[in-house]
């Protein structure tokens, strides 16, 4: 785990622009949101599966915990178009977005499950949360698996996020 903290550290390095420009750190420029998928839930939790439309969202599980929130709320999963600018290691190209209504805090974290194509030119994969200035940060990962091309990551708000190959 150390060892993807300080890669997720390289990735997201920024180089200070000369003469006060912007940082030419990691960032995503949002163009558009697409939701595909809406769920109803509550303090029971549940578990949520976006169904294959031929998006970007397809086989996105989302996973609440009992007790996760206090009253019902939606749970909605969609995906981003835009340009993502990286430092170092490949983009996935896919951005998600997990929203609720109304606005809540997890008490218990959100598990947010992906899939990808697994490869033999990637080692692993540090997933980020993407700010609404389109700034990234790292978010927390819970399971890995780059044979079987699946990754689980941790979150206790809705957020937007995506995640980039580390290569060999």
């Amino acid at each position: 785990m150390a060892y993807a903290w300080r890669v997720a550290g390289v990735l997201l390095a920024g180089i200070p622009a000369s003469c006060g420009g912007q940082p030419m750190g990691a960032y995503f420029e949002r163009k558009d949101t697409v939701f595909t998928g809406r769920f109803e839930t509550g303090p029971t939790g549940g578990l949520f599966r976006v169904p294959i439309l031929g998006t970007p969202t397809d086989g996105v599980f989302l996973d609440l915990p009992e007790k996760a929130v206090e009253k019902p709320i939606s749970l909605s999963v969609g995906y981003c178009t835009g340009s993502l600018k990286l430092r170092a290691g490949t983009a996935s190209g896919i951005v998600l977005t997990i929203k609720t209504s109304p606005e809540v805090t997890f008490q218990q974290p959100l598990r947010i499950g992906v899939s990808f194509t697994p490869s033999s030119k990637h080692m692993g994969l540090v997933g980020y949360a993407i700010s609404d200035e389109g700034r990234l940060r790292p978010i927390d990962i819970l399971n890995l698996d780059m044979k079987k091309g699946r990754a689980t990551f941790l979150s206790f708000q809705p957020l937007t996020l995506t995640w980039a190959y580390i290569d060999r």
